[in-house]
């Protein structure tokens, strides 16, 4: 939890100082690249979230 906060701060400072949207592309939908692509959507982000399973599973 405390690396995507740290993440979503990171992120947030290059938006700011780009002019550009950032494109990110996260592999794996587990709860560390699901942190992670939340706190880029928060900071402006655009975010695709790839995943190599067919189905959902508890965490």
């Amino acid at each position: 939890m405390i690396a995507a906060l740290r993440e979503a701060r990171v992120a947030r400072i290059l938006y700011c100082h780009s002019k550009s949207r950032i494109n990110v592309g996260v592999v794996g939908a587990g709860i560390g690249g699901l942190m992670a692509s939340i706190a880029i959507a928060r900071a402006g982000g655009s975010v695709t979230v790839l995943e190599a399973a067919f189905q959902l599973g508890e965490i």
